[in-house]
């Protein structure tokens, strides 16, 4: 087997035993819902602290150790929101935060929004609390697929943001 095999198999090895621990942290049915409604939560400090009140964030969450596919991730996030909404992201109706979950005050994340790997978050901010917010599970899926990522990834915005 070449180098470029090796690679490849450990790259899905690595995500294939992802996927199973995401699984195993997160068997309860609310996990499974399309889109999680905690409107009656207040903002967190951290949401306010970091500008993102009435407005959509897209989160992407990630740990102090990252692989190539989790940098991969976080590029093609960004790219989405820089290169199909450019006028939201200006106007400030839209932002794109990548945030470290185990930097001081960022654990609760995890908890907050039912994730154990590295996650493309949606959050609607603009009532000025944590209102709808969804989790973008298909990105392990489509990493390899960059159009396909892309195209999935602004579809899923623009429907957030299309929402209210």
């Amino acid at each position: 087997m070449n180098l470029k095999g090796i690679v490849t198999l450990a790259l899905l090895v690595f995500v294939g035993v992802s996927v199973l621990v995401l699984v195993a942290r997160n068997t309860d049915d609310s996990e499974n819902s399309a889109a999680v409604s905690v409107s009656e939560q207040p903002l967190q400090p951290d949401f306010e602290a970091n500008a993102v009140q009435e407005k959509v964030a897209v989160y992407y969450f990630h740990y102090n150790r990252r692989c190539a596919t989790c940098n991969r991730i976080e590029e093609f996030a960004r790219k989405a929101v820089e290169n199909r909404f450019a006028n939201e992201v200006n106007n400030g109706i839209l932002v794109f935060k990548s945030m470290n979950v185990e930097e001081q005050g960022n654990q609760h994340f995890e908890t907050d929004y039912s994730f154990a790997v590295q996650s493309l978050i949606l959050v609607d901010g603009r009532e000025g609390r944590v209102g709808e917010w969804k989790n973008l599970k298909n990105i392990w899926e489509l990493v390899w697929k960059e159009q396909e990522y892309l195209d999935y990834v602004q579809t899923e915005i623009r429907e957030f943001l299309e929402r209210n």
